[in-house]
C-alpha cells in the first residue's frame, strides 16, 4: 500500500472529500462501511480538537528522540536526534527509548473500556511492581505541555505517594527513561511515579525478569538486559554491561597509577597472632578518577540508574579492587551510618547518602570470590545449613584449613553463607547493581553484602557508590549552606600520621588501612566524611579507639590537612572555618616572630638554626 500523508484541513467537507478520494479501494470488501468508519473516527479526533484547549496558540510543539546507534566511544551519554512525524503507536512501541520485556514477568493488564479522547494507563509506585493504580485521563489535559503531563498523573494518587509538591511526581518508564511527553507513551503504559526529592528505583517484579535496554550506549553496541536476582534486597544482573576490553583497561590502569595517593596500595594485614589465621592475605586497591574507561563506566551507570544530567559530585570515586587467596570483605552496609537529623540521613528531604552500588567483575575466579547477600535467598531456592555446606565443600575435595581459612572463623561463615544464601559469581564483564536506600529514603537493611573469601585464583573488580545527592553537602539539610573553605566540591586532601606504632585508619568503622610509624598517608577526601584511628594493625587486632576526624576544609582544596596521633584518647578534631584559621594563623606567626627576635636577641642563633634544621626533616618525610 501506497503511504499517504494527511495534510491538515479546515473543514469537515475538505476532510470527508480526501478520504473518499484516498480510501476507495484499499479495502478487498465492505468499503463503504469501512470509508465511513474512518470518517467517523477522524471526524471526531477533528471535533475534540476544536476545543480552546486544544487550539494551535496552546499546543507546544514535541520532540521525540531515540539514541544515536553509534554512540562516541569516549562518552557513553548517548546522542538524540529527531525521530520523524506520522510515527504509529507500535512504531513508538519500538523505539529505543521504550522498555523491551524479554520475559512473561508481567501479566499485561488492560485499562476498561475508554473514549478515543483518553488514554488509560497504570501508575506504580517508585521501586514497586506490584499494586498499580489504574487510571484514565484525558489527552486533551495529559498532552498539553509536559508540566500537563506529570501535574495530571500525579493528580490521580494519593497523598502517600508524595506527588503534592509542585510540578507534582516526575514520570519514568519501566527501564529508568524520564517521560518527557504524552507522544512517548502508548495505551495501557506502564509508568512509575517519582517524588521530586527522590530518584528513580528500578522495578523487580520477580527474579528471573528479564528487560532490555536500548537507551544506554553500552560498551559493545549490543543493548543492556538487566535481569531481577533477588526483590529483597533488590539485586540486579547486567548483561553487556561493559566489555572485556574495558575491564582490561581499568586493570592496565590501576597498575600503571603511580600516584601515591590513587595508585594501587597494599595493606599489610597479617601481622600478630591473626596473621597465622590469613597468612596469604592481601588487599589491594586504587582509585580511577580520570581514565577514559572510568569516565564512561561512571556515566553509563548514571544513565542506567535514570539519574541525568550526570553529576560527578553525585558518586565517590572508582574504586579498583584485587582479591587474592583467602582476602574478603566482612558483610557490611555501603549506606553510611547517620543519626536522625544528620545530613546523611537520606529519609529526610535533602539528606544524601549512598543510594546504589554497581559492582563490575574485571576477572574470572576460579573458585569463591562471590558477592553475598546473607538476607537474600539462594539463586537455586535451596537453604542449606552450615554443616551441609561444609558437607559438600568437603565432598568436593575443598580443604578451607589447607587454604588458610580457620574453622569457625567470620571468614568460614562467609564462605557458607557465599553457597547457602543470595550469591553472584564473579564473571569477566559481568556485573551486578543492588540499592543500599529504601524507594522512601533511609537505608535498605536487606542490602547487607559481603566479598567472598577467594579460594583459587585471583579476582578483580571495580566498585562505583551513586549517591542521591552530593557526596560532600553541607552539615545542615534544611537549606542552610556549606560554610566550608574549600573550593564548591568540599574536596581536599588529608594527610595522617601516626607517632606510634600499631595502630589503623578506619573510615567509618570499615578498616583503611595500617599506620606505619612517622609514614604519613595522604588521600583525596571531601567535607563530612570521619576517620578513626584504632590500636591494632588489622582488623582482627582491632582495639581502643583511640582518635577521631571528621573532614572539613580549608580556604582552598589544595591545602593539606595533617592529622597526627599521638597514642593517646583524641577529642574529636575538624580543620577549623577560614576566619578561625587566619586567626590563629596570625597569631602563631606573631608568636614564631616574638621567639624568633628573642632567640636572635639572647644570642641563641645556634639554637634556633638547628630548629629549622628539624623542621627541613619533618617537611621532607611529610612530602
Amino acid at each position: 500500500m501506497q503511504e499517504t500523508i494527511l495534510p491538515a484541513y479546515q473543514s469537515l467537507t475538505s476532510l470527508n472529500s480526501f478520504l473518499s478520494t484516498h480510501t476507495a479501494g484499499l479495502y478487498p470488501t465492505e468499503t463503504e462501511a469501512m470509508v465511513q468508519k474512518t470518517k467517523g473516527f477522524v471526524t471526531g479526533l477533528l471535533t475534540k480538537s476544536s476545543s480552546s484547549d486544544y487550539s494551535p496558540s496552546n499546543i507546544k510543539t514535541f520532540q521525540r528522540v531515540v539514541v544515536d546507534p553509534n554512540p562516541s566511544r569516549d562518552v557513553a551519554y548517548p546522542t538524540a536526534r529527531l525521530l520523524g512525524p506520522e510515527v504509529t503507536e507500535e512504531e513508538v512501541k519500538k523505539a529505543p527509548f521504550r522498555p523491551h520485556i524479554l520475559t512473561d514477568s508481567i501479566n499485561p493488564p488492560v485499562t476498561p473500556r475508554h473514549g478515543a479522547g483518553e488514554m488509560g494507563v497504570f501508575l506504580y509506585r517508585n521501586g514497586f511492581s506490584e499494586d498499580p493504580l489504574n487510571a484514565i485521563v484525558s489527552r486533551n489535559k495529559l498532552c498539553r505541555s509536559p508540566d500537563a503531563l506529570a501535574s495530571t498523573l500525579s493528580g490521580e494518587v494519593d497523598e502517600e505517594w508524595g506527588c503534592t509538591e509542585a510540578g507534582g511526581c516526575r514520570v519514568f518508564l519501566h527501564n529508568g527513561w524520564e517521560v518527557s511527553n504524552c507522544e512517548e507513551l502508548v495505551e495501557d503504559d506502564k509508568l512509575w511515579l517519582v517524588p521530586r526529592h527522590r530518584e528513580f528505583m528500578w522495578p523487580t517484579f520477580k527474579r528471573g525478569h528479564l528487560v532490555e535496554v536500548r537507551h544506554v550506549a553500552s560498551g559493545n553496541g549490543e543493548p543492556i538486559v538487566v535481569e531481577t536476582l533477588s526483590e529483597s534486597p533488590k539485586v540486579f544482573h547486567l548483561n553487556n554491561f561493559f566489555t572485556s576490553e574495558e575491564a582490561d583497561e581499568l586493570i592496565d590502569n590501576a597498575l600503571n597509577l603511580n600516584d601515591h595517593i590513587d595508585g594501587l596500595h597494599r595493606s599489610t594485614t597479617g601481622q600478630g597472632k591473626a596473621a597465622q589465621e590469613d597468612s596469604h592475605r592481601t588487599s589491594d586497591n586504587a582509585w580511577d578518577m580520570v581514565s577514559p574507561a572510568s569516565l564512561r563506566l561512571k556515566r553509563r551507570i548514571f544513565e542506567l540508574l535514570g539519574i541525568r544530567p550526570y553529576n560527578n559530585a553525585w558518586a565517590d570515586g572508582l574504586q579498583i579492587l584485587r582479591y587474592n587467596t583467602t582476602q574478603a570483605y566482612n558483610s557490611h552496609f555501603d549506606y553510611l551510618e547517620t543519626t536522625e537529623t544528620g545530613r546523611l540521613n537520606s529519609a529526610r528531604r535533602g539528606g544524601a547518602n549512598r543510594f546504589a552500588t554497581v559492582v563490575v567483575y574485571l576477572t574470572d575466579v576460579e573458585v569463591g570470590g562471590e558477592t553475598v547477600f546473607p538476607e537474600g535467598k539462594a539463586l537455586d531456592g535451596t537453604d542449606k545449613s552450615y554443616d551441609e555446606v561444609l558437607g559438600e565443600m568437603k565432598e568436593q575435595d575443598i580443604d578451607l584449613q589447607a587454604i588458610g581459612i580457620k574453622a569457625g572463623s567470620w571468614q568460614e561463615r562467609l564462605v557458607v553463607q557465599c553457597r547457602s544464601k543470595l550469591a553472584v559469581r564473579p564473571m569477566k564483564a559481568q556485573a551486578v547493581l543492588f540499592y543500599d536506600q529504601l524507594p522512601e529514603g533511609g537505608q535498605d537493611d536487606a542490602s547487607l553484602h559481603g566479598g567472598c573469601p577467594v579460594l583459587q585464583g585471583v579476582k578483580w573488580a571495580a566498585n562505583l557508590w551513586v549517591w542521591n545527592g552530593k557526596v560532600h553537602g553541607p552539615d545542615e539539610i534544611d537549606g542552610s549552606s556549606s560554610t566550608d573553605g574549600g573550593d564548591s566540591d568540599g574536596s581536599h586532601q588529608a594527610e595522617f600520621v601516626s607517632l606510634v606504632p600499631g595502630h589503623s585508619l578506619y573510615w567509618q568503622d570499615t578498616f583503611f588501612a595500617e599506620l606505619v610509624k612517622n609514614v604519613p598517608m595522604r588521600m583525596n577526601t571531601f567535607n563530612g566524611h570521619v576517620f578513626n584511628i584504632y590500636e591494632g594493625s588489622s582488623v582482627e587486632e582491632k582495639g581502643a579507639l583511640v582518635a577521631t576526624y571528621t573532614m572539613k576544609s580549608g580556604r582552598s582544596s589544595k591545602d593539606v590537612q595533617t592529622y597526627v596521633s599521638n597514642g593517646y584518647q583524641e577529642e574529636e578534631e575538624e580543620v577549623e572555618d577560614e576566619e578561625e584559621w587566619e586567626e590563629e594563623e596570625e597569631e602563631e606567626e606573631e608568636e614564631d616572630e616574638w621567639e624568633a627576635e628573642e632567640m636572635w636577641s639572647e644570642g641563641g642563633h645556634e639554637a634556633f638554626e638547628d630548629e629549622e634544621d628539624e623542621e627541613d626533616e619533618m617537611m621532607e618525610w611529610s612530602e
